[in-house]
């Protein structure tokens, strides 16, 4: 997720006065977790906090969760959040934002590896829409997800290289 994190925002369109409440991710804690190379939970864990001083790690309401990917839930509950998405009644947007979430956490379950490095582009909707497909969000039954997330990206999500 980091390596797309830029274009995830800007496809997401977050509202800047949430941005306080889903930062984006550290990049000493890429660095740390690259490093370190932790094999548990717990070694995970301890990257995650460190940078916190000593503010309790069971604290329900730690400095920690503000990022558009809290770990602090997985730490304390067992669960992940994404602190990303606007609020909306849109059922559509529901739908594509659940889909985006499922597909994510699977293909963080499923792949052996994964790089940091950000993605560079200057065609956002097919850098993005390649991204999407790689995480399984292919035909139909995904197209509103698609549509969504794409809308606000630049470029065209069919060709790499205009004609």
């Amino acid at each position: 997720m980091a390596s797309k994190e830029e274009l995830l925002y800007k496809s997401l369109a977050i509202d800047c006065a949430r941005m306080r409440y889903c930062k984006k991710v550290n990049e000493d804690l890429i660095t740390a977790i690259n490093k370190k190379k932790p094999k548990t939970l717990a070694a995970l864990a301890d990257i995650w906090y460190d940078g916190y001083g000593q503010e309790s790690r069971e604290r329900h309401y730690h400095n920690s969760r503000y990022h558009g990917l809290n770990l602090h839930s997985t730490f304390t509950k067992g669960t992940i959040e994404f602190r990303l998405f606007n609020g909306t009644l849109h059922a559509g947007k529901i739908k594509a934002y659940l889909q985006f979430c499922l597909a994510l956490s699977y293909q963080a379950l499923a792949q052996k590896s994964a790089s940091a490095k950000r993605t560079t582009t200057d065609n956002e909707k097919y850098t993005f829409r390649c991204w999407m497909l790689r995480l399984g969000l292919i035909g139909k039954e995904f197209e509103t997800c698609r549509l969504h997330f794409l809308k606000n990206l630049t470029g065209d999500s069919a060709w790499r290289n205009a004609a």
